[in-house]
């Protein structure tokens, strides 16, 4: 064992359950030291640092193989029957990393679960092909045991790291398992000070940034809700990103959805911060994040009032008739008239102003399906992923629409011209003079058509691209 650096190939007692009694008590596993990690098997893998526990790919002659594995140690815990899943990683350009999940119940461990392949430079995706057998299911981002009179009481996890550089690894900063049971519900274990607070009459609200997914690019708002709430609490972290960027960064290129929860977990975690899905028990467990400091990204469901048709609870005030499941941001609690509301950033709002609105509390914990994003300031340096600052430069050629003339422009990094074509581009924001955004819609040309009345205004531009790249310019068109 060397300090900084661990290196191991294998470990003897590892498939052993050597920890039988010892159960891990409560809803929620994390693992994120050197500690946590060290007790399971490594090929061609290794803790790179003995302080935060980050999982590499091993060296050989100064270069990263192209390839490592780790699996972690059988970790027993209270019968479950969900599970949710997260992993937070740096992954550089060239890598990626893929986590499978194995769970025991009743004495028979599963197949292996491919929870997905996550990257920030590749198409992520969840594998939604046969990830069954007869014990367990994975659907995307939860993990389901089979019978309702059955629990699981075991789990492991696989971690393959990938790269096609030998100068870069991907980097596993932290694994959490959250699980249920919703014939015996599992306790939430604090070890911090809150968890002994007087959560009864909390009064706090925290300044989180609003965004409406309603005014964003019209060919995604609909389905943003949760990349916008993750947009909003990493502004609230000092992270400059608008919610078209966490939306591409976010999606399941596999199960073609924006709203894969432990895909928007991995995305805040790739720019440093500590972020997971959790089941909660009760409000109790929110405030507690509230007094911590920390927003709160909740599941919900309802209709905004009774004469609404269908069989969901009651959010009066809500900026839509229904939903069938809905990602908003709770900010805190305030007390009116006697009465307990929940402040809640709601991306379905009509506009930016209108975000934020009061739920009366009792409400919205019928209408809180108990699952949330626990998202903190994190310890990392991460530097990945950042925009990318480029240049708009103009060809010389000009075409006459019906009503004006457009000019042509290339977009140029590190003198490479980027293909603007909708086969390489999701999202085009542009401002002029820092205000609001408006968007240009992609079509089959590799580079932009601008309308520009004398060359003098300054624009920015914010670039989404398909391989995860965010190009960002401010010129004078």
């Amino acid at each position: 064992m060397l300090i900084g650096l661990i290196t191991i190939s294998s470990i003897s007692f590892y498939g052993c359950d050597f920890n039988k009694k010892q159960v891990i008590k409560g809803n929620l596993i994390i693992q994120n030291k050197a500690e946590d990690f060290q007790k399971g098997r490594f090929e061609e893998t290794q803790i790179n640092n003995i302080n935060t526990g980050e999982i590499q790919i091993s060296k050989k002659n100064d270069k990263y193989e192209k390839s490592g594995m780790y699996t972690s140690e059988v970790i027993n815990t209270d019968p479950f029957n969900t599970m949710l899943l997260s992993c937070n990683a740096d992954t550089p350009e060239g890598t990626s990393v893929k986590v499978e999940i194995q769970v025991k119940v009743n004495g028979k461990w599963s197949k292996w679960l491919n929870w997905g392949k996550w990257g920030t430079y590749i198409k992520s995706g969840s594998d939604i092909s046969s990830q069954e057998d007869d014990l367990a299911s994975m659907d995307e981002d939860v993990l389901q045991i089979k019978g309702s009179d059955k629990a699981a009481t075991s789990l492991k996890y696989k971690l393959t790291l990938e790269t096609v550089k030998e100068t870069v690894s991907p980097s596993i900063r932290m694994i959490a398992a959250s699980l249920r049971n919703d014939a015996k519900p599992i306790a939430k274990i604090y070890k911090d000070t809150a968890a002994q607070q007087n959560l009864s009459n909390v009064d706090k609200v925290l300044n989180v940034p609003k965004f409406s997914q309603m005014v964003r690019d019209k060919n995604i708002a609909v389905n943003i809700c949760s990349p916008t709430c993750i947009a909003m609490a990493m502004n609230y972290y000092g992270i400059e990103i608008t919610p078209e960027e966490s939306a591409w960064g976010v999606y399941d290129n596999l199960g073609l959805l924006f709203g894969n929860w432990a895909f928007n977990c991995a995305y805040a975690g790739s720019y440093g911060l500590e972020a997971y899905t959790d089941f909660f028990n009760s409000m109790d467990d929110i405030k507690r994040e509230i007094l911590n400091g920390n927003p709160v990204i909740a599941s919900v469901k309802y209709k905004s009032d009774e004469s609404v048709q269908g069989d969901l609870p009651v959010l009066h005030g809500a900026p839509i008739d229904k939903t069938e499941g809905h990602l908003v941001l709770v900010c805190g609690f305030t007390h009116e008239n006697g009465k307990e509301y929940v402040v809640v950033n709601d991306p379905a709002a009509k506009d930016d102003n209108s975000v934020s609105v009061k739920y009366l509390a009792s409400e919205f914990d019928k209408a809180w399906v108990k699952v949330v994003y626990v998202i903190h300031k994190g310890i990392s340096e991460s530097v990945m992923p950042r925009r990318i600052n480029a240049e708009f430069t103009a060809t010389g050629s000009k075409r006459q629409n019906i009503n004006d003339v457009e000019y042509e422009y290339q977009l140029k990094f590190n003198n490479k011209v980027v293909n603007l074509s909708r086969e390489n581009i999701k999202s085009i924001l542009v401002s002029k003079n820092e205000r609001e955004y408006s968007y240009i819609y992609p079509n089959s040309s590799k580079n932009l058509f601008f309308r520009s009345i004398d060359g003098s205004e300054e624009y920015k531009f914010i670039i989404v691209s398909a391989d995860g790249r965010v190009y960002t310019s401010k010129d004078k068109l």
